[in-house]
């Protein structure tokens, strides 16, 4: 009789890594990395009205396995504004996003459980008349609801990791200057309905901040090397 069970669960584990070997390989013939690049670059020129490009989209069902995952190659936006360091507002080496599809076809939510983000620089500048680069949303300048990004119904993220950050951020009418260089970033919890429960841990290899007031000729600056933050959050996002 043992033996018998031991026969029965070799077949049905045999056709079970059968059938997900012939998903994989259907998967790869539907969504190519090429036609997956086209859908997201043809998606970008929809909902973003700065200059985009994704040098590659490939589907991945391994590194974010049980979810369905799609791993990015050189994101690129870029939005020209006089004053900024740069034209470039966001350049991301390698993005891989986890997307729930059990949550997705039973109720039609978009449900992010896995975010990855490897060597990224993002430039952030407003100048002294309150114009933004990072204002880059079809959303952001139009009322047509057509256009307009549909939020996800959950975001349930179970492990965000964001590996050698450089941010510069600069707010000219503020009169506030800030960058980060080697910023790493874990983060687990969950957001929905307004709700949040997460815990976070950040390190860095240096922060640099400065606030001036030009009328007054005072300000104040904060520099920082190897530091290090841990928060947990739980509750509503309006009580934080």
């Amino acid at each position: 009789m043992k033996k018998c069970w031991k026969y029965v669960l070799c077949c049905l584990g045999s056709v079970f890594g059968l059938a997900v070997i012939l998903f994989c390989v259907l998967c790869w013939i539907l969504f190519t990395p090429d036609r997956l690049t086209a859908i997201v670059n043809n998606l970008s020129e929809r909902y973003l009205k700065c200059e985009s490009s994704f040098e590659k989209v490939d589907l991945s069902l391994f590194s974010t396995f049980p979810y369905a995952g799609l791993k990015v190659s050189n994101v690129a936006l870029v939005n020209p504004v006089d004053g900024a360091s740069s034209d470039t507002l966001a350049f991301v080496s390698e993005l891989l996003v986890g997307v729930d599809v059990k949550s997705f076809v039973s109720s039609g939510d978009v449900v992010v459980k896995e975010l990855f983000l490897k060597r990224s620089d993002v430039c952030l500048y407003t100048d002294s008349n309150g114009v933004s680069n990072f204002m880059v949303f079809v959303a952001d300048s139009v009322d047509d609801d057509s256009l307009a990004f549909a939020m996800p119904g959950l975001v349930d993220v179970e492990k965000l990791k964001v590996d050698d950050l450089s941010l510069s951020f600069s707010n000219a009418s503020a009169g506030v200057n800030a960058s980060v260089e080697g910023l790493s970033v874990a983060l687990k919890g969950r957001l929905a309905d307004s709700l949040v429960n997460a815990k976070l841990r950040l390190e860095g290899d240096s922060l640099y901040v400065n606030v001036s007031d030009s009328s007054h000729g005072v300000g104040s600056t904060v520099s920082l090397a190897d530091f290090s933050f841990d928060a947990e959050s739980s509750g509503s996002l309006a009580h934080l």
